[in-house]
């Protein structure tokens, strides 16, 4: 049985799937296991190019020849990445390589980078995806057991390549019309334009027109120094409203993990993920009984990204949900606090960048997680917490879903919730059930169910196949255990059996708010 190659879309990547897997031994520009090679792209390594019998010349530019709309497209490859493509290209045509898995990243531009790689090598070979939303040790192996087939992404990769030559053509024809209308005899360049980029001047402009009007008007904020055991620092955070209680608290800080203090609504101006902590803490004992917070918040972390938030919410007297949405690398996340001025300033983006990394480096910062923290006061109980990773941030409202959240987290440390079998249960509206059917050594496969709520919070529940007939029935006020008796007998498997999985599928879809137990008329 041959290996499969493993291509993600960065070295940062690669490197990470090679901790989380194990076993790998590095050969220069790739890795290698007894089951796996491991190498990475560097972003786009080929990009789309007209064939030459079709390419109009830039001394032939003139409005006769517009539009250019190639009968076809052609892939050149980039050629500061040229080398790392030739790589890769060898790595696929090794005769010990049976399979490929796609391992960039989870998006359309991931789907692309790959797509292009394959087109260009020409191969027939198997295709696999690795599909993460989190890069964590545990998220990265959970993923390898749930690698989906490639085909099920052609979509995905249609819209990529439906982007990027809708992006060329939008962008040669523009930038040839409008150079040949406005451009004078003295300037050197062309007038530049393309389907991202004159809107994104546009919105440039108009802000800039708005910065030219602006009439300053002078304004105060309260500041006090704080001492506390030889240490001081400015703030304003809670003291204005020091006695005061509330039924609901939202609330945005200034989370980002860095060493800079220059921006209010960005920098927290204390160690590591201080602000975020505090605020966390600091929220919890403002909240009146029953009251609700919600705090968005970046943290440090090692391999379990909620070891940092349980420590922040201990002793609290709330209840609490953790929601975890990704988990970046430190470089990723300094290029991505910073891309302002990458455009404006290259040379202080690039001293930004190594300037920050250098801080998550001399902090001993390995992860950084994106989240949310969502409270509920619950004072003369023993309370409860529930960790969710999540699939993808919330695409809607999503109060209704926390609340439900928060009442399926009651429902599951009641004593009424220590017997799931005893009850019924109902799905809520506008869920989606998605399952595959792979074919894997000669034989078809059913993956894993998986329920996603669309628009929703981002959760998703992945369940056995084995217990979804059971939950198909959910709904008509019977009880599981009466379920999992019909289910038995029709399987003709042990009842014990199959009530352990439909009650971990249960409790699971319960826990991510897919499910909620409804009252047994018949009591």
């Amino acid at each position: 049985m041959g290996k499969k190659l493993i291509i993600a879309e960065k070295p940062s990547v690669a490197n990470d799937i090679a901790r989380a897997l194990g076993g790998f031994t590095r050969h220069g520009e790739y890795f290698e296991s007894d089951d796996y090679v491991l190498s990475s792209a560097v972003g786009h390594l080929l990009e789309l190019t007209v064939p030459p019998e079709h390419d109009v010349k830039r001394g032939k530019w003139s409005f006769t020849h517009l539009p250019v709309i190639p009968p076809q497209f052609a892939l050149a490859p980039i050629e500061r990445s040229e080398p790392r493509l030739n790589v890769l290209l060898r790595l696929i045509k090794r005769k010990d390589v049976s399979a490929l898995i796609n391992a960039c990243d989870a998006g359309r531009e991931g789907e692309l980078i790959f797509r292009y790689i394959v087109q260009h090598s020409k191969t027939k070979k198997p295709i696999q995806r690795l599909w993460l939303q989190s890069m964590t040790d545990s998220a990265i192996r959970k993923g390898f057991e749930q690698l989906r087939p490639g085909e099920e992404f052609d979509g995905l990769a249609a819209a990529a390549a439906c982007r990027a030559r809708s992006d060329w053509l939008i962008g040669m024809n523009a930038t040839r019309a409008l150079t040949k209308r406005l451009k004078s005899r003295k300037e050197k360049s062309a007038w530049s334009a393309g389907r991202v980029q004159t809107p994104t001047l546009a919105m440039l402009v108009d802000r800039e027109f708005e910065i030219l009007a602006h009439r300053p008007r002078p304004y105060w904020r309260v500041i006090a120094v704080f001492e506390h055991a030889g240490d001081s620092y400015e703030g304003s955070w809670f003291d204005p409203v020091a006695d005061e209680r509330f039924d609901a608290i939202a609330c945005n800080p200034p989370y980002v993990i860095s060493p800079d203090a220059a921006f209010t609504y960005r920098d927290g101006g204390l160690p590591r993920d201080a602000v975020s902590r505090m605020v966390v803490r600091e929220a919890a004992g403002h909240l009146a009984e029953g009251g609700f917070a919600t705090v968005l918040c970046n943290w440090a972390h090692d391999d379990d990204w909620a070891a940092p938030l349980r420590d922040w919410v201990a002793g609290t007297g709330c209840d609490a949900l953790l929601l975890h949405y990704a988990t970046v690398p430190p470089a990723e996340y300094a290029a991505r606090w910073n891309l302002e001025l990458r455009a404006r300033a290259p040379q202080s983006y690039e001293a930004t960048v190594r300037r920050w990394t250098d801080y998550y480096a001399a902090q001993e910062i390995a992860r950084i997680g994106l989240g949310a923290v969502v409270l509920r006061r619950r004072a003369g109980a023993s309370c409860w917490l529930r960790a969710l990773d999540m699939a993808q941030g919330p695409s809607c409202p999503s109060s209704d879903a926390i609340l439900r959240l928060f009442d399926a987290g009651d429902f599951l440390e009641s004593d009424a919730g220590r017997n799931l079998g005893a009850h019924a249960y109902r799905f809520v509206d506008g869920h989606r059930v998605d399952q595959t059917l792979s074919h894997q050594a000669g034989a078809y496969v059913v993956g894993p169910a998986v329920f996603r709520c669309l628009p929703g919070i981002g959760v998703e529940a992945h369940v056995d196949p084995r217990a979804l007939d059971v939950l198909l029935e959910c709904g008509q006020h019977r009880r599981l255990d009466e379920l999992v008796a019909d289910a038995a007998q029709r399987r003709g498997e042990k009842a014990d059996e199959v009530r352990k999985l439909a009650e971990a599928a249960v409790r699971h879809l319960v826990e991510c708010g897919f499910l909620v137990p409804v009252v047994d008329e018949r009591a």
